[in-house]
């Protein structure tokens, strides 16, 4: 299968480079535009409507790009296929249940936002989404599944959870040198900070992936995570 994509190795070389070239795109795009140009160093509920598009375009782009490029490689798709989704709804009484407890959660917390301040509600609603379909669809889905085809059982799981740290990791850091107020000797600790809540989402997104056998579970969850972490920007 992997024939014309060459040796084993060189094939996942280049799909480890492409998580590092689109994780860049994802996390350095918004710091640059405020280190570069007039863009306002300000968290995503506060940001102006006209920079606030640009600021979700680069997750919502690479997103896109992320789920062309696997459908593109020869790794399997079958875990973002919506059938694998629609499937945890007749699932034993478990998958329901989970999935109407994160949808439901979901809706009250938008519901809520919405009411106490839409504008900023609505801003970080999308850009929790497209932040959480942009690391599942990399990680969960095409560099795992990547893995899952080359390397024996157990070895996948763990290099996935290492990337999820690692893309925590850049995105704290940068996250944080956005942020025009914060002082520079806080960005080693938002870096660590990064690590080690990426490695606790990571090893929910690999244990929700292998026991749902579908993305949608680690979407939903990771965008409540997203939305639960910019609560405070919205009801200060």
């Amino acid at each position: 299968m992997l024939a014309r994509y060459g040796t084993t190795r060189s094939f996942t070389l280049r799909t480890l480079y492409t998580w590092l070239t689109l994780t860049m795109l994802y996390t350095f795009t918004w710091p640059l535009l405020v280190l570069l140009t007039a863009a306002p160093g300000v968290t995503p509920a506060d940001t102006p409507t006209d920079w606030y598009q640009l600021r979700l375009l680069a997750p919502a782009l690479t997103a896109i790009f992320a789920a062309w490029l696997w459908a593109l490689s020869p790794v399997p798709t079958d875990i973002a296929d919506r059938s694998s989704a629609l499937n945890l709804f007749r699932r034993g009484r478990v998958w329901p249940q989970a999935l109407v407890f994160l949808l439901g959660t979901l809706v009250v917390l938008i519901t809520l936002m919405a009411i106490e301040n839409p504008g900023a509600g609505v801003k970080l609603t999308l850009l929790a989404l497209a932040e959480a379909l942009v690391i599942q669809i990399l990680l969960s889905g095409y560099l795992a599944a990547t893995f899952e085809l080359l390397l024996p059982d157990g070895r996948p799981n763990v290099l996935t959870v290492i990337l999820y740290a690692l893309t925590f990791a850049m995105r704290g850091a940068l996250a944080a040198a956005a942020e025009e107020t914060l002082p520079e000797s806080e960005l080693i600790l938002a870096v660590f900070s990064g690590l080690f809540v990426g490695l606790l989402i990571g090893i929910a997104s690999v244990w929700l992936r292998a026991r749902s056998g579908s993305l949608l579970p680690g979407i939903l969850a990771l965008w409540l995570v997203f939305l639960l972490l910019g609560l405070g920007d919205v009801f200060s």
